[in-house]
């Protein structure tokens, strides 16, 4: 494959919207941007910009457009713009979002593509590597940058195994407050020990869930008006789903749909 087509699967620009804490934001972005790149690369996908967005709907969290035309990323708390989520928070939508490159709809297949990309995610931040992972994304014990040395990569062993715990923690924390949420919690549901129907509760639940942060499955009408006001000129550089979050009362409903339809499984 022509290398010039492999260096097309990655994040290709960053736009941000050039509020407070822009130089945060956009840090953030290029890392996220960089952490599932060899993702990308394994898969030939592409996203043509990733950007910041602030919708109407303090729900919503994340949104693909066009199957990676554009990725659009809550980077911010609803109600408080200088405060941003976590990195866990932010890596894990993105991964969510990237599904969408391939598949549409909340459904089994999308959840089991979700968990291998988290598996791959956090076998790739356990050996430090992001980027091409050649070069300087190769593990290292750290890398220069504008503003000095920063152990993106591989530090000591010690330091390593302390970093893996704390993002372990950190996802376990996360699985109290958002059990439907795009960070992986624990890992995936068993459904083993479940009946159908029970299974089929779970699975509905799961994507409701995910649909009042997603916005995969829902008109162009609704997006336009959701996105509407994170729009701005903002700041890019170089480097399909649609939708919005939708009231309680339809999540409910769609739930209770979905458990419907799908108690038949075997």
């Amino acid at each position: 494959m022509p290398a010039a087509q492999i260096d097309g699967y990655k994040v290709l620009e960053i736009k941000t919207l050039g509020r407070n804490r822009d130089a945060e934001a956009r840090q953030m972005l290029e890392r996220v941007a960089k952490q599932v790149e060899p993702i990308m690369r394994k898969r030939e996908w592409t996203v043509r910009k990733l950007s910041e967005f602030i919708p109407r709907s303090p729900n919503l969290l994340g949104l693909n457009v066009n199957r990676g035309q554009e990725v659009k990323i809550r980077l911010r708390r609803a109600g408080h713009e200088g405060a941003f989520y976590d990195w866990n928070h932010v890596l894990g939508t993105m991964l969510h979002e990237l599904c969408h490159n391939r598949i549409g709809p909340h459904n089994a297949e999308f959840y089991k593509l979700l968990d291998e990309l988290w598996g791959e995610a956090e076998e790739l931040m356990d050996k430090g590597i992001s980027g091409s992972g050649q070069g300087f994304d190769a593990p290292s014990a750290g890398r220069l940058g504008s503003h000095g040395f920063i152990p993106t990569h591989n530090p000591p062993e010690y330091q390593m195994a302390a970093a893996v715990r704390k993002a372990a923690e950190a996802r376990a924390r996360q699985q109290a407050l958002m059990p439907a949420g795009p960070c992986k919690l624990g890992g995936s549901v068993d459904y083993r020990h479940m009946t159908p129907a029970q299974a089929a509760a779970r699975a509905a639940e799961r994507r409701a869930a995910d649909n009042m942060w997603c916005g995969a499955e829902h008109s162009a009408e609704q997006v336009e008006r959701e996105v509407g006001s994170g729009a701005g000129a903002g700041s890019s550089r170089s480097h399909s789903s649609r939708g919005t979050s939708p009231s309680p009362a339809s999540v409910g409903a769609a739930a209770a749909a979905a458990a419907a339809g799908a108690a038949g499984f075997g």
